[in-house]
């Protein structure tokens, strides 16, 4: 008597070859260097695992290299800081030029803020997310699986607004 294999003995059960999904590339779009070298930081030492979530990794200072390299780098996701502390553009703003330059990514909102209004905006123009730059790193797993199910993944604080 042959045994069948687990698979046919399971139709339901199929062996996971490609692993799960990942972004390729990401643009961190923040005007404080630290922030952003940190946060480049931390996902750099994911590259090096097998958890990795992005094979390229941008930054962006400003809301004109934020434009620029979204629409020249095309990456699967943007985090976006909502005040550009410099420029009298906020991140709200960089989001609708990026709708109306047909940018195809998703984009989070990352922000030091956690008002009602400004989480309720960024979700009506379309945003898959938005997280509290202090609790970023505890939640980023948790939101990256999420927005590559095309989901929208709020922090605990922006969560309760």
């Amino acid at each position: 008597m042959v045994m069948p294999s687990v698979i046919e003995a399971y139709p339901g059960l199929t062996p996971q070859v490609s692993g799960p999904k990942r972004f390729r590339s990401l643009l961190i779009a923040d005007d404080d260097s630290q922030y952003r070298q940190g946060l480049r930081a931390f996902l750099e030492l994911s590259r090096q695992s097998s958890s990795a979530w992005f094979q390229q990794i941008y930054e962006a200072s400003s809301s004109s290299d934020c434009i620029n390299m979204a629409i020249a780098h095309r990456p699967d996701l943007i985090l976006l800081d909502l005040e550009f502390l410099d420029e009298e553009v906020s991140g709200l703003e960089i989001f609708e030029k990026l709708k109306a330059v047909s940018y195809p990514g998703k984009i989070a909102i990352i922000s030091g803020h956690s008002s009602a209004g400004e989480i309720f905006k960024a979700i009506k123009l379309g945003a898959c997310g938005y997280l509290l730059k202090d609790q970023l790193v505890a939640h980023l797993p948790a939101a990256l699986s999420a927005w590559v199910e095309n989901r929208v993944y709020l922090g605990t604080e922006a969560a309760t607004r």
